[in-house]
This record gives C-alpha cells, structure tokens and sequence, in this order.
C-alpha cells in the first residue's frame, strides 16, 4: 500500500503551509506539518532544532543532527518526519536558550509579588491555550551569571527551569494529541536576557534574584 504520508522538495528554497495565528487557538485533529513549524522556529533564530514524538526525540543519536542551518537539511527532516512535533534544542551554556515551564495557575503572578518586579516582555509557547492558558513555555537567553549558578534542571513542582545541561522543548505551532490544541505564541518574538528575569527568589538564588 502505497505511503501517503506529504512528501516535501529537497530544494533549497521549500514552500510550506503557515503557522496557525496564536489569536486563534484552533482545537483541531490536523496533525503536525513539521517543515511549516520548522522554518517558522529557525525564523525567531532556533537553530537547533531536532523531531520529536510527543517531548520524546525521533532519532537516538539526536544530539548529532539538530544543527539545522539550511533549507535542505530541513526539508530533508521533513521527508523522514513529515508530521511529527519539532523540539527546539536546549543547550545549557551562556548564550543559548532556557525555559522557564509554568504547569501550574498564579506562578508569574507569585514571581511578580515575590520579587517586586515584573516578567519582561519575551517569546512565550502557550502548550494548552484553551484548556489551560496558564501553562506557557517562557523563552529567555541565558547569560554568563545564570549558567554559572544553574548546572542542571530546577524541578519545583509548579514549574520548571529547562535548559541547563540541555535537554528539549516542543515548538510552537505543534499539535497536542491529548487535546487537540496547537501550541500558540504569546509575546513577542525575540528573546530577551535572562538576567532581566526576576527567577531568583523563585528558584532561591540571592545572586539571580539581584541580576
């Protein structure tokens, strides 16, 4: 039987179909076109990008081929993934991109309380924008100060801190299967440094509380 799965050019300039607009939060069964979300997330500068099936990466040695800097090495992923998730790879070192992951209602509004100051503006995913507009994915760009105190994940029962010592999240425009949302942006589409973020007394860092 013959595959009907999208086949996608190899050239150099591929064509793909837009990521849905975030003010439309659409509930949808239409599965995940991986070069549309791809070029959407090398667009807003994430580089390293990797195929990932629900959070859990494609390729066993994905570490290996998530530098995607050219039109055919996506449209070539695209080929052999045509409707997985993207993950945008998260590197763990000064410069590279961290996330904060909020699972749970009222943490920004704690943060905020916590430290006196406000979350600045910055690229945010949305995992769940119609069933749970709380849980967000909050971009930052981590400095030498941050990646110098934070060696590992900071797991804290209502949220998370990823990005140290690497690991992945799933991009924008993707499909949740559970519920049929399309993770949305919010914010704006640069990411801004995280020694503007108020984490510290979320994470107990006297040091990033005063950054």
């Amino acid at each position: 039987m013959a595959s009907t799965a999208t086949k996608h050019s190899t050239a150099d300039s591929p064509t793909a179909s837009p990521v849905p607009d975030a003010a439309t939060a659409p509930i949808t069964s239409t599965p995940t076109d991986l070069l549309s979300v791809a070029l959407a997330a090398r667009a807003r500068g994430f580089t390293w990008i990797v195929p990932v099936d629900e959070k859990a990466p494609l390729r066993r040695s994905w570490l290996k081929y998530n530098v995607t800097k050219t039109d055919t090495e996506l449209n070539l992923m695209a080929a052999e993934f045509p409707h997985r998730d993207v993950g945008i790879v998260l590197r763990g070192h000064a410069g590279s991109i961290f996330v904060w992951d909020i699972d749970k209602e009222g943490v920004t509004e704690r943060m905020e309380q916590e430290t006196g100051k406000t979350l600045p503006e910055t690229y945010i995913v949305q995992s769940r924008p119609e069933t749970a507009p709380y849980k967000r994915h909050v971009y930052f760009r981590q400095t030498e100060c941050f990646a110098s105190q934070f060696q590992k994940q900071v797991n804290a029962g209502d949220y998370d801190l990823k990005g140290m010592g690497g690991g992945q999240v799933v991009a924008e425009g993707c499909l949740r299967k559970d519920t049929g949302e399309i993770r949305m942006k919010s914010g704006r589409a640069m990411v801004s440094p995280s020694a503007k973020s108020p984490l510290g007394s979320l994470t107990g860092s006297k040091k990033t509380a005063a950054s």
